[in-house]
């Protein structure tokens, strides 16, 4: 974040909000991946009738 919001109007505090912001995405991301990987296997084994959500 201080690479890519490090200069111009945005300050210290700014780029640690939102730090923190994407820090808390990130376990939504990392179960959002598993439910992916276990729908594209649930296809490949062509069981399409087991709920992927």
């Amino acid at each position: 974040m201080t690479v890519v919001f490090g200069y111009g109007a945005t300050g210290g505090d700014d780029v640690r909000a939102m730090s923190w912001t994407l820090m808390a995405f990130a376990p939504g991301l990392v179960a959002l991946s598993g439910q992916y990987v276990c729908t594209r296997a649930f296809y490949a084994l062509r069981d399409t009738r087991t709920p992927s959500s």
